[in-house]
């Protein structure tokens, strides 16, 4: 189900390494907004989980860098934290089919609530089984989420955009944070740059001699 370049997926290692270093930081996990004061989420019913959730973007604050960044929940049955917590970053070991939900449909969550929301439940469905079937409510979410999943499992190609990051914290919800993953030509053009610092220096060194 996906094609991904030698030197692309050199890239998304390097940047994969780089998250796994991160040290443990205090986040909050608040809502996300549409323009207009929306909620990116609704609250849906999930069969089988025993559980009524969130579903939904979500903007987490990291109070230790004072940074911030959209992420989803991965377990539907677990809670999300209503006060900070300290949260630990490592390397989501991604399914193909979780990195392609992510690479063909991650870049249109923040077009509306109905889109934010297909995302999570399809997210839920590949990581934990049938909540798209399960949930009973919204229906217009369900349908888009249904879409979503039927173009992951159908045969494709598709290239990495998003590398992925998970925050984990004892006895509540994980939350997945998706980084783009810079194109090798940047890179390239950082090696050149680097290159031609070197050369000058040695070049201005012998000049000095």
């Amino acid at each position: 189900m996906r094609s991904l370049s030698k030197s692309k997926t050199l890239v998304a290692l390097a940047v994969a390494a780089a998250a796994s270093g991160a040290q443990a930081d205090l986040l909050q996990t608040n809502r996300a907004y549409v323009s207009g004061g929306l909620p990116f989420e609704r609250t849906v019913d999930v069969d089988g989980f025993d559980s009524v959730q969130s579903a939904g973007l979500k903007e987490v604050l990291n109070l230790t860098t004072g940074g911030s960044f959209l992420a989803y929940c991965l377990q539907a049955a677990i809670d999300v934290p209503t006060t900070s917590a300290q949260y630990s970053a490592s390397v989501y070991a991604a399914s193909a089919d979780v990195q392609e939900l992510y690479d063909r449909f991650y870049g249109s969550v923040t077009s509306g609530v109905t889109q934010a929301v297909a995302f999570q439940l399809a997210l839920w469905e590949l990581v934990d089984g049938p909540a798209v079937s399960a949930v009973k409510m919204p229906l217009d979410a369900k349908a888009a989420a249904t879409q979503m999943l039927d173009t992951v499992r159908a045969s494709g190609t598709v290239s990495q955009v998003y590398t992925l990051t998970a925050w984990r914290t004892d006895g509540y919800q994980d939350v997945l944070q998706a980084s783009m993953v810079p194109e090798p030509e940047t890179y390239a053009l950082m090696l050149a740059g680097v290159g031609a610092v070197a050369f000058l220096s040695r070049r201005r060194w012998r000049n000095d001699e």
